[in-house]
């Protein structure tokens, strides 16, 4: 496939994060940026197959880990009636 060259720019604390996260994950800026590209076509497909998906994707904060929500599951489906966590 061809590659090209393009600028872009964007805030300096952006950067550095981004950049700090390549090396942790042992990849690069270029390689992060072509496989978001990449994701914005599966997520096209998500929100024009299944509309309530569409509406769910996002919903939840990018603070939130998957242990909180296993943890909420837990709580609401496994604690017995009246029990508060």
């Amino acid at each position: 496939m061809e590659k090209i060259k393009f600028t872009v720019r964007v805030d300096a604390h952006a950067l550095k994060s981004a950049k700090r996260y390549a090396g942790q994950h042992d990849t690069t800026i270029t390689r992060l940026v072509e496989a978001y590209f990449r994701s914005l076509h599966k997520i096209n497909q998500i929100n024009t197959s299944t509309p309530i998906l569409r509406e769910l994707a996002g919903s939840l904060g990018q603070d939130v880990s998957l242990d909180d929500y296993r943890e909420y599951l837990e709580g609401k489906y496994f604690d017995e009636p009246g029990e508060s966590s």
